[in-house]
């Protein structure tokens, strides 16, 4: 292990989570120490020309696009360029080089030395399968128009979103900002540059990209201020460094025991590369990103990838993105973290690879509202990859960043904190449930059931009638009946508990250790399972809905509720 580096100036602020990390130093040999402080600068050298960006405010022009599409990908042209990476997902490693054009030796050692650091985050109890969950967004500008409201409400601009970021063991960002004093000199019209001040802002974030097309806008030397003030706060930097072995060097953070490794390139090739003894960036090439992709699995468990390209204002994937995430589902990558289009871009899973190719703008200052939506996206891992995820956007038209929503998966979907998930493992196919004794007290006629073996949950089908009135009338056959569940527990008569009438017709039932699940004629319905006596209380439906299983979605050795659309 590493030795630990001494804590930053006291200067430099820290969040409580990020002052709890224990933190090693992302950009020094294990052997190298530093005491250089977060505003220390280096001389200037004369950066290399660069071809001029495009990210400015983009006026009425932007105003009136319509909003990004939903899932899944916009048009089938899109499918089927996508579906052509899933059929490299179990090819053998020399096969998987070849198919990106490369010899299978293209696939190197590994590096000498990662970057680590440690999330702090709580052990695992019970024994338990370990789980980490890892929240992304897109593109964080602090400077032009978004510095006034920085500073004039700095605790506000991510106020609505911090409960979701202090609730992943990770958070990351693309920083589209130099952290910097210097002057802009790139020859694109866009100064993005943002003074080192407003920095805290980003606080709650645990890693940033700093891979992207305006990263040495002010200079090679802006790129060691941005490294510096970012680290003194505890947020690790990816995709850049003092040079360029430091720039493609993966950053590992420990989080629940799980080794989450970093990577992040420049698509557009815009921004200041790192070369030897010179600070800048990792630019992408293919044998680069597989080179350091096979460097990075030496020493992480799982590996997300931040590529900031595409076409901007694109809705979705163009050709060059679609290919980069061909090359990082042959070299292994987990995730496909992706920014630069300015516009949200729908996220998909390839097998058990999480595909995001442009997240758009957590928080910038271009108007309309295509540019003031962004994604989001959540991914739940263990040592094996990636177990599922959630996806949806945020929007802040008035620069204060808030939820707009979590979206519906189209495949397995289990709900889980709050929203829908996506579940990338196998479902559990029930046994056929026992039969209960024939003492249980039963409500109407059976039309589902299954089992723990403690428990019974039984969809029963009733006439509609009063609460007390019996229902062993004949005449009760001829009125209209509704369904509605309940929950029988060994050696007690009585049901333990009912729901309410449920509206749609049920076909079949769940019982999971978490909650409970029924399929309609329209779709299925969620109930968490209370451990008391207390009535099942329902959480969510899905439409379109086709089965009912069980699964163990964030590995606490307990069973959510799996729908499968």
């Amino acid at each position: 292990m590493f030795p630990r580096q001494e804590t930053a100036p006291q200067t430099c602020v820290q969040s409580p989570r990020q002052a709890r990390r224990k933190l090693w130093h992302p950009f020094r040999s294990p052997s190298t120490t530093t005491s250089a402080p977060c505003t220390s600068r280096l001389r200037e050298p004369n950066p290399p020309a660069r071809q001029p960006a495009a990210d400015g405010p983009q006026g009425d022009r932007l105003g009136n696009r319509p909003s990004p599409l939903p899932h899944p990908w916009g048009t089938s042209e899109t499918v089927a360029v996508f579906a052509r990476i899933a059929l490299r997902l179990t090819a053998p490693t020399a096969i998987i080089a070849l198919a990106v054009g490369l010899p299978a030796s293209a696939v190197p050692s590994p590096v000498e030395h990662a970057r680590h650091f440690d999330a702090g985050a709580d052990e695992p109890m019970n024994g338990a399968p370990s789980t980490a969950r890892i929240l992304l967004v897109g593109d964080i500008m602090l400077g032009r128009g978004v510095a006034s409201i920085v500073r004039s409400d700095p605790d506000g601009v991510f106020a609505a979103i911090r409960e979701i970021l202090a609730g992943a063991d990770i958070a990351g960002a693309n920083l589209e900002s130099p952290l910097t004093r210097r002057p802009h000199i790139a020859p694109n019209p866009n100064a993005l540059e943002a003074d080192p001040s407003i920095a805290t802002v980003l606080e709650g974030f645990d890693i940033v990209s700093i891979a992207n097309n305006h990263a040495g806008d002010a200079g090679r030397a802006s790129i060691t201020d941005t490294i510096e003030v970012v680290t003194a706060m505890g947020i690790a930097v990816t995709g850049g460094g003092l040079d360029a072995g430091e720039a493609h060097r993966p950053v590992v953070i420990e989080a629940n025991g799980i080794r989450v490794g970093f990577l992040g390139y420049d698509l557009t090739r815009a921004g200041t590369p790192a070369g030897e003894g010179a600070a800048g960036i990792a630019h992408w090439s293919d044998d680069a990103v597989l080179a350091d992709l096979a460097a990075a699995h030496s020493v992480a468990d799982i590996v997300i990838v931040s590529v900031h390209g595409g076409v901007e204002y694109s809705s979705a994937p163009d050709p060059t993105l679609i290919h980069a995430a061909d090359v990082l589902m042959a070299g292994g990558a987990s995730v496909m973290w992706g920014h630069h289009t300015h516009v949200q871009q729908p996220v998909i899973a390839m097998g058990t690879s999480v595909i995001a190719t442009g997240l758009g703008n957590a928080l910038f200052d271009q108007p309309g509202a295509a540019t003031t939506t962004g994604g989001i996206v959540e991914v739940l891992v263990d040592t094996n990859g990636v177990r599922g995820f959630r996806s949806g956007s945020i929007v802040h038209p008035d620069r204060r960043v808030r939820l707009a929503g979590w979206d519906e998966p189209d495949g397995q979907a289990a709900w889980f904190d709050g929203s829908w998930w996506t579940w990338l493992g196998p479902v559990e196919v029930p046994p056929e449930a026992e039969n209960p004794p024939p003492a249980l007290q039963l409500l109407g006629t059976v039309v589902a059931m299954s089992s723990d073996g403690d428990q019974w949950l039984m969809a029963q089908r009733t006439p509609l009638l009063p609460h007390d009135h019996p229902l062993d009338q004949e005449w009760t056959r001829y009125l209209p009946t509704t369904d509605r569940l309940a929950v029988y527990t060994r050696g007690e008569r009585p049901p333990t508990s009912t729901t309410d009438p449920v509206e749609d017709t049920i076909t079949s039932v769940q019982i999971c250790d978490t909650n409970l699940a029924a399929l309609t004629d329209r779709g299925a319905t969620v109930w968490a399972r209370n451990a008391d006596d207390r009535a099942p209380s329902q959480l969510a439906t899905l439409e379109n809905a086709r089965r009912v299983g069980c699964a163990d979605l964030d590995g606490d050795g307990r069973g959510e509720a799996i729908v499968s659309r």
